[in-house]
């Protein structure tokens, strides 16, 4: 069943996402939540880091039809609500952080948090983060799936 699948690939993107995340911080209108792969040049990339990220931004792009577009959703809730053991009811009263579809991150935004985490005291000093994130690999991926609408 397409509902059933599409579910579960929303389950095992969240879960996936939750175990591998590098940096995290849910804001408002920006994604900063890239994910951390093994740093290769795109010539001497392996393929399955091409093929996870696709896999990855398929879950992406299901989860925002179903909590953006309103596509699926009953049936993307219980399964998700199945598979975290919460009660479906729980999803009405959540917000849902933005998540680009074809992988990207918003740089700018995610200077003002790191920013923030130094005046804070949380980091000891600004990262570089032109040299941290590196969007070469959703940009491979987004190439072997059909556009987003």
């Amino acid at each position: 069943m397409v509902c059933q699948h599409i579910s579960r690939r929303v389950t095992r993107v969240c879960v996936l996402a939750c175990s591998i995340l590098s940096f995290a911080t849910i804001a408002c209108s920006s994604q900063a939540v890239p994910l951390r792969l093994w740093r290769s040049s795109p010539q001497r990339r392996p393929p399955w880091q091409t093929r996870w990220m696709a896999a990855y931004l398929r879950g992406v792009r299901d989860y925002n039809d179903a909590f953006r577009k309103n596509i699926h959703r009953p049936q993307t809730v219980d399964g998700l609500a199945g598979d975290l053991s919460i009660k479906p009811t729980l999803f009405d009263d959540m917000g849902f952080m933005h998540i680009h579809p074809d992988g990207k991150v918003n740089l700018a935004r995610m200077e003002e948090l790191m920013l923030w985490y130094v005046k804070m005291g949380y980091l000891s000093s600004p990262v570089d983060l032109g040299r941290s994130v590196d969007p070469s690999f959703a940009d491979a991926a987004v190439t072997d799936l059909v556009p987003y609408q």
